[in-house]
């Protein structure tokens, strides 16, 4: 499923339910659709050869009027760095180091992220996510087959141990993910439900990767292209730890007390 896909889904996260002891297990079906994703997208061999990704691309908001460039750098097992920016309106930024995630823009500043967004981001900022998809998502049942542009898809119904909800679609004929329904977290304003549609899949280094996706909701729809995919390029921990200038300071050290017998 998600190399590039992935990628774009520093985006989304969804919350649903909590569990009941009494949970049902995968559905074996599902498993070995997993399994041929992974083959499909390029192999575990192949996969687990890249640590470093960077992505360069726009998404065109046309009902906005607005074009949003972005670059995506990722770096095994878990870490991530978005930078995003509208000419003349806006730039933001987000990262997370294997630990903290942090969101900042020229609207609404720095801030640490927390709850259902850094879970979100903690998801999908794994490089080789597809991978460790039957641990993340322990309960998986088939939905029934669905179509999508017009080819027939496989459908999964995935959830997360503390009840986070994605749906999968995955192509019946290349094994590749063509579409995922799940939400988007806005952190303090919420969330909204998202439908993703990916396209254009392109081999990279021995990977298949979606140079398209649309993403699509009542409040709005975005298409993005990707312009440029490269693996294993040098990337510094820095790009991906809270930017210095907004590290909360460290508290002052006590003073040490200078007393001594004599001074009693």
């Amino acid at each position: 499923m998600k190399v590039i896909p992935a990628t774009i889904l520093t985006l989304v996260a969804l919350t649903f339910p909590a569990l009941t002891e009494e949970t049902p297990k995968a559905d074996p079906k599902a498993h070995a659709l997993i399994d041929t994703l992974i083959e499909a997208t390029g192999g575990k061999e192949a996969i687990e050869k890249i640590e470093t990704r960077v992505v360069k691309g726009e998404m065109a908001m046309a009902a906005q009027g607005i074009a949003i460039t972005m670059t995506v750098s990722q770096k095994a097992p878990n870490k991530v760095f978005v930078k995003q920016s509208v000419a003349g309106l806006m730039e933001a930024t987000q990262g997370f180091d294997g630990e903290k995630g942090w969101s900042k823009d020229s609207i609404l500043g720095f801030r640490l992220l927390e709850g259902a967004e850094l879970e979100q981001l903690k998801r999908e900022s794994n490089i080789r996510r597809e991978l460790q998809l039957k641990e993340e998502y322990p309960i998986m049942k088939m939905l029934p087959d669905a179509e999508v542009a017009g080819k027939k898809a496989h459908v999964i119904e995935a959830q997360t141990a503390d009840g986070k909800k994605e749906t999968w679609f995955l192509d019946a004929e290349t094994g590749l993910l063509s579409q995922m329904q799940q939400s988007m977290s806005l952190g303090a304003q919420g969330e909204i439900e998202v439908t993703i549609l990916f396209g254009d899949y392109q081999e990279v280094d021995g990977i298949q990767i979606p140079m398209t996706a649309e993403i699509k909701n009542p409040a709005f729809n975005g298409k993005l292209k990707f312009t440029e995919v490269k693996h294993n390029v040098p990337l510094e921990e820095t790009l991906f730890q809270v930017p210095a200038e907004d590290a909360p300071a460290k508290p002052e050290p006590e003073a040490a007390e200078e007393a001594t017998e004599a001074d009693v």
